[in-house]
């Protein structure tokens, strides 16, 4: 899910938390990031450029998409282009038109 908004760089930092049992934190903080519920990442460097990228990816996300990416996908083990065929505007085509 990181991957696909572009922010790779956060995908360490969230597996050294959830390797410490605060995974859940770790979500909270991420998604309070991308929601412009916070300016930082407690333990993440982001430059501004990448920051300000990563938050319009997720603002791009209509609010379906943005709770499947949020609530549903990361629970599931899928790769970076299967998450993006699940959110693709041809998700018809791909097999999944019925999921929103």
């Amino acid at each position: 899910m990181l991957e696909v908004l572009g922010f790779e760089n956060a995908i360490p930092h969230w597996k050294g938390r959830a390797l410490q049992g605060k995974e859940e934190d770790a979500k909270k903080a991420v998604f309070a990031f991308l929601e412009g519920r916070a300016k930082r990442i407690d333990g993440l460097e982001i430059d501004e450029k990448k920051a300000r990228g990563v938050v319009r990816q997720w603002k791009l996300q209509d609010e379906d998409q943005q709770r499947l990416l949020r609530d549903v996908l990361p629970r599931f083990d899928l790769r970076p282009d299967q998450i993006r065929r699940v959110l693709s505007p041809e998700r018809v085509a791909n097999g999944n038109g019925g999921i929103f």
